[in-house]
């Protein structure tokens, strides 16, 4: 990893836990969708295109609720780790101290 450049370690760490991370989230995701309504407001909005329907993972006007509920999770673990490898980028030399020289 210190060989690696700026953003190696968080590259690492993304491979090997976003599926996990992923799925422990989900079902919160799903619960709050569900607490708001936003899957039946999408499908209200949708009628009629089949495009968007499908994009989210559902067929001609309804979305699907597992479908939009990954695209959200995959979404949020993404801003998760796109926010650590800013981090890491800009304290790369604080975190690795005297190994990074």
């Amino acid at each position: 990893m210190v060989q690696g450049g700026s953003g190696t370690a968080t590259q690492i760490l993304k491979e090997r836990t976003s599926e996990q991370l992923i799925a422990a989230i989900a079902p919160k995701v799903e619960q709050e969708f569900n607490k708001y309504g936003i899957v039946k407001t999408i499908n209200t909005a949708l009628s009629g295109s089949n495009l968007l329907g499908s994009l989210l993972g559902g067929n001609k006007s309804n979305v699907n609720a597992g479908g939009l509920t990954m695209l959200a999770s995959e979404q949020i673990v993404n801003g998760l780790f796109n926010i650590i490898d800013d981090h890491e980028k800009q304290n790369s030399a604080a975190l690795l101290g005297s190994l990074g020289k």
